[in-house]
């Protein structure tokens, strides 16, 4: 393979080696380098299309990857704003060619929703459908009431918005049934003052009422809904991820949790990969198509109630989804499909043919097993094969097991998250030390 002269515009922007290819007529861009965005890396490199990533760290684990064209390393670690714009914007005025931008978080999303003006007068288009309906998905608090309006099976829910009556929001929420959760308005934007990532379970009205004291009268500074939980286990999630092109056609690829990073509320650690159910097809269709207009990539979560069986939706993501690349080999390789909705690629659909059955196991493997560990250390059960048992039980008698950050072909990004796994507590350590610090 031959490499282009490393170079770097800006101290900003630093930009790594760039590999010649021809990629057709359009660039995918990838934003982020998680499992999410490593994913779609993969996805698209192993047919021989090598995207760009955007990341915020050198140390993100896709950087590495040999299925990259280049990485734009951009400032503030990656999160979206005006500096880290002006940097994405610089770069895409220098391709000379479409750009299709893929993001994987929230934010992201919510930045391209709120610049696309801007992304767009340098060739960019991005896999989402109308900006309200996009906002509306993300909005967990409208989401709700629209699903409510529309007759879409949800679990009762009451809001906050920020500046209202704080104290009435509470009359409001003790008559709902506990277990509930609270979540910010938009997952991952604006709840650094929670005290919590992304969602909270309170399993009862005091223990409620101990965290709203952090808030005094006047209430937390972001909207935020308080849901009833659905009961079940994790096993009771079931989830379908993929893409609705402009043709109005689904491509679907369907998995179920096995186990999640928190007890009820998380994201995937493992989960069993399933062909998919055609009542769950038939109700993804009513929702996405006939009542939202739903256009793009899609991660869309339903939970089935342990007593009345009947499917809530907990929520869609308008993004690709963790799980990506288990639809990959499945057969559906949902990162080519939207360069061949959106930018004029042809993929004879046979290539994606099913390279897998149904029935094995997605995991992540480190992270799995070492929330396992810190699980059962926290609950002081000490025994290492008991905490072996208890982890091994998801893997039992499965026939495969695919951690798609680790692959023969592709083994940095594999090395780097382990790496990264073992950086994080001197992280962490240095962290409180620099608080500490400066608070002497």
């Amino acid at each position: 393979m031959n490499y282009l002269k490393v170079y770097r515009k800006s101290k900003q922007l630093k930009i790594g080696k760039e590999k010649q290819f021809k990629n057709g007529t359009a660039q995918p861009i990838i934003i982020g380098g998680g499992y999410n965005g490593y994913g779609l890396i993969r996805s698209l490199g192993e047919i021989g299309i090598f995207p760009i990533l955007i990341c915020g760290r050198r140390i993100s684990p896709a950087r590495y990857s040999q299925y990259i064209s280049c990485a734009w390393i951009i400032s503030d670690n990656g999160e979206p704003n005006r500096r880290s714009r002006e940097q994405i914007l610089n770069k895409l005025g220098q391709l000379n060619k479409t750009a299709l931008l893929i993001p994987t978080d929230e934010a992201w999303v919510v930045e391209l929703l709120d610049y696309g003006k801007e992304y767009r007068k340098y060739g960019a288009v991005y896999p989402f459908c109308s900006p309200d309906t996009t906002k509306l998905c993300l909005a967990k608090d409208e989401f709700a009431f629209w699903c409510n309006k529309n007759g879409v099976l949800v679990s009762r829910s009451i809001n906050f918005l920020s500046g209202t009556d704080w104290e009435n929001f509470f009359r409001e929420v003790s008559r709902l049934t506990f277990p509930v959760v609270v979540k910010p308005k938009t997952k991952g934007v604006g709840d650094d003052g929670l005290g919590f990532n992304f969602y909270r379970i309170f399993y009862d009205y005091e223990d409620l009422l101990l965290w709203a004291e952090r808030f005094g009268q006047e209430g937390p500074n972001v909207t935020i809904l308080a849901q009833e939980f659905v009961p079940g286990s994790v096993e009771n999630l079931v989830s379908l991820q993929g893409y609705v092109d402009n043709n109005e056609k689904i491509w679907a690829s369907q998995y179920m949790k096995l186990r999640q990073t928190r007890r009820e509320l998380g994201c995937t650690n493992v989960a069993v990969i399933q062909n998919c159910d055609d009542d769950l097809i038939e109700l993804n269709k009513e929702i996405l198509l006939n009542k939202l207009k739903f256009r793009g990539f899609f991660d869309i979560e339903f939970k089935r109630h342990q007593e009345n069986k009947q499917l809530y939706l907990i929520e869609i993501n308008p993004r690709p989804g963790m799980l990506n690349y288990a639809a990959t080999l499945m057969g559906l390789n949902l990162p080519a499909i939207a360069l061949e909705d959106l930018c004029h690629y042809k993929f004879y659909h046979s290539s994606f043919n099913s390279k897998q059955k149904s029935g094995w196991v997605w995991a992540r493997l480190i992270d799995d097993f070492l929330y396992e560990v810190m699980n059962a250390f926290s609950r002081r059960i000490l025994s290492p094969r008991r905490i072996f048992s208890k982890w091994y039980a998801p893997y039992k008698d499965k026939k495969m097991i695919i951690d798609p950050m680790w692959s023969t072909k592709d083994v940095k990004p594999g090395l780097i998250s382990l790496f990264i796994w073992f950086l994080e507590p001197i992280r962490r350590f240095l962290m409180i030390v620099k608080k500490f610090i400066q608070v002497l």
